[in-house]
Parts: C-alpha cells; sequence; structure tokens
C-alpha cells in the first residue's frame, strides 16, 4: 500500500485574525444576487478535482492539525496544481462569518465530523447545507456562504482555492440584500 501524500506544512507569515475589525473598509454593496451573472460551470471543479485526489491518496492531516477553543483554527499546507490548499479545524458551534474568497474559485472537503454551509444564492435564497466527511463542496469566485459546526464533535475540513487566496470580503445579509462590512487581507489579516 502506498504511504499517504504529505503536504509540507509552510510557515506562515501570520496567523492573526481580525478580531477587532480594524482593518474593516465600508464598501459598496454587493451587486443585486437576483441580477448577478451565473458563475461559469467549471468554476471550482478543479479544487473539487485536487480535494477529491488528496482524499482519495490518503492525505496525512491528522498530524497536522490543531484545535483552538477560541476559533476556529486554520493553517496553509502548500500548494497542489496551482491549487492553495488549506486544513482548518472547527469545535461545536464554531464558524466564520458569512464571506466570499475575493477572486478565487475554490473548494473544501469534509474530512472528519461535519460542517454545516449557508449559501446565499444569487437569487437572494438562503440555503442550508450539511456536509460529512468525503462530501467535496465547490464554488466560484462569486460564491457568498458561512460555513460551521453544529453538531457536537469537532470537524476538519481540507480547502482548495486558485488563484491563491488574497483576500476574504465579509458580508451581512439582511431583508435579501448583502452588505460587505470589512475585507481581509493575505499577510495583514491571517
Amino acid at each position: 500500500m502506498a504511504a499517504a501524500p504529505r503536504i509540507a506544512v509552510l510557515p506562515s507569515p501570520s496567523l492573526r485574525r481580525n478580531a477587532s475589525g480594524s482593518t474593516c473598509q465600508r464598501g459598496p454593496a454587493r451587486p443585486d444576487p437576483a441580477t448577478a451573472p451565473a458563475p461559469a460551470p467549471a468554476e471550482g471543479a478543479g479544487a473539487g478535482a485536487v480535494l477529491a485526489r488528496l482524499i482519495r491518496q490518503g492525505v496525512d492531516w491528522r498530524s497536522v492539525v490543531r484545535y483552538d477553543d477560541a476559533d476556529r483554527w486554520f493553517t496553509r499546507l502548500g500548494v497542489v496544481d496551482g491549487h492553495e490548499i488549506w486544513l482548518l479545524s472547527w469545535l461545536a458551534g464554531q464558524q466564520s462569518p458569512l464571506h466570499d474568497h475575493g477572486d478565487s474559485s475554490g473548494g473544501f472537503a469534509v474530512l472528519d465530523g461535519g460542517l454545516d454551509e449557508l449559501v446565499v444564492h444569487r437569487d437572494g435564497t438562503l440555503v442550508r447545507r450539511r456536509w460529512f466527511p468525503g462530501a467535496v463542496a465547490t464554488f466560484g469566485a462569486e460564491h457568498v456562504h458561512r460555513v460551521g459546526n453544529d453538531l457536537a464533535a469537532p470537524a476538519v475540513s481540507l480547502h482548495a482555492y486558485t488563484p491563491r487566496l488574497r483576500t476574504m470580503r465579509r458580508w451581512t445579509y439582511d431583508d435579501g440584500a448583502l452588505t460587505l462590512v470589512g475585507t481581509e487581507r493575505a499577510g495583514a489579516d491571517w
């Protein structure tokens, strides 16, 4: 049996999170989701293939993962086939803010536990999904979602982005409209 592929953990310039919002920038509202163009069907498909292959090959995540009582934990693992790979852990009740991934498309795969995803679709509807080990979710650059662990057991997920993750924009959703509340940048906020 072949050894599990290992992704070298690269040093991260910073694992800070913008908890205070001090770098938040007020910006124009995102275009109306009902009139925004649909992402191309292929967006995120490459990330899904990379994630599925890493899972199939038995990527070694257990020796790397950590858990943080205060917030979801994350680390950048490296680059595979042009996709930046991140490992995240989620304790019960931990979740991301409602966000997108800037100009990056991507995907995530649940490795352990379960994750809930709240997606804001182009027509303004909200859709909730629950993902379990082996599931791979993909998305285009305009995908706005919140991911979290609503279950009692810890969860671990593997994420892939292309081009590399440079920004994450945070949003609020009220009365069918998205409003930009901040932008986090690689190297400054994480």
